[in-house]
């Protein structure tokens, strides 16, 4: 709807603002409306290729933005 999205055009300036770069910001705003993502969900939401999402997920993780969860077999 429209009001959603001047809501994310505005939550993406604030992240700007506060130092993200626009990947970042595009990837954390994909994590916000989708809480739990595998990293090719994150891929197919925001557009970004593999390499370039897997980087951000680092630098939110680095932030302590981000949960990492393993599920599964670990290997």
């Amino acid at each position: 709807t429209y009001n959603h999205t001047i809501m994310r055009k505005h939550l993406f300036t604030l992240l700007q603002k506060a130092g993200f770069r626009d990947e970042e910001a595009q990837l954390y705003l994909a994590l916000r409306k989708l809480k739990k993502a595998t990293l090719t969900e994150l891929h197919v939401q925001t557009k970004m290729s593999h390499t370039t999402t897997y980087r951000m997920i680092h630098c939110l993780l680095e932030r302590g933005l981000l949960e990492q969860l393993q599920i599964g077999r670990a290997s």
